[in-house]
């Protein structure tokens, strides 16, 4: 389940206009964090640009403005209630100064596969134990921060 999740956020967010009425920017985006009700992340973010269903997973993607190489986010629920993940998509390979900042705030590493990195640590606004993942697909990186038991009973099987 974990490679069909991660290519369908590719497919899905590079399918993302550039310019939408839901885009929203980086100061907006930073006050979302894992385990938030969808009701509180629509009323910080509005509503999406594009909502889509991967398995039991709700995923409602946005636009990002003014925060270049970051092109676009998702938002991963869990039972439609619950926000588990967010996808953050770049323009080209930041994988190195990612992991670096990640372990300068102190993540560490914690596997991977293939050209994906998997760290673990703690989010920075809950506290709350997250895995982030980051993986490169030709000219865009996603970094996705998952919520631990989350990551565990979904993802990493």
């Amino acid at each position: 389940m974990k490679k069909r999740v991660r290519m369908i956020l590719w497919v899905l967010l590079i399918l993302v206009p550039a310019a939408t009425a839901s885009a929203v920017d980086l100061a907006t985006l930073d006050r979302v964090s894992v385990l938030m009700a969808k009701s509180q992340v629509i009323s910080i973010l509005g509503a999406p640009a594009e909502v889509t269903s991967m398995g039991p997973l709700k995923v409602e993607l946005y636009s990002v403005t003014g925060a270049s190489p970051l092109v676009s986010a998702g938002c991963i629920y869990e039972n439609e209630a619950t926000l588990a993940g967010i996808a953050f998509i770049f323009h080209g390979d930041l994988t190195i100064e990612t992991a670096k900042r990640l372990r300068e705030n102190g993540f560490a590493l914690s596997g991977g596969k293939g050209t994906a990195v998997r760290l673990a640590g703690k989010d920075d606004d809950t506290g709350l134990p997250v895995i982030v993942t980051i993986d490169v697909n030709s000219e865009l990186m996603t970094v996705i921060a998952f919520e631990k038991r989350f990551f565990e009973r979904n993802v990493h099987q």
